[in-house]
């Protein structure tokens, strides 16, 4: 599944894997914070991990993979694997393209 971040954690886009991964319609994600999909902790954290990035450019994530819970639409946690990149835009901003593996039937 892959998706796409701008700098304030806002969805831009997603792929069908990631739709069908998270049980959501493209529009009920599309716009909204991706802390929305994050589970544990990570949900309330993750904006600041994109501010702390943006300050200091000290990667914890980015460039490398990493498991972490994820959430689906109905609220269930389970973990994925996350690879998140980062990409310059035009106007020297930037998003993020993350890179999501259901971790789950490893994990029974």
């Amino acid at each position: 599944a892959m998706f796409t971040i701008d700098s304030k954690g806002t969805i831009l886009l997603l792929n069908d894997a990631a739709i069908e991964l998270f049980g959501y319609d493209y529009n009920e994600l599309v716009g909204e914070p991706i802390s929305k999909i994050c589970g544990g902790d990570h949900a309330a954290k993750h904006q600041q991990y994109i501010e702390n990035y943006l300050k200091t450019g000290v990667t914890k994530i980015i460039g490398k993979k990493r498991e972490v819970p994820a959430r689906k639409k109905d609220g269930t946690e389970f973990p994925v694997e996350l690879g998140i990149k980062e990409i310059k835009t035009e106007d020297d901003g930037v998003i993020f393209a993350g890179f999501i593996k259901d971790l789950s039937h490893q994990k029974e």
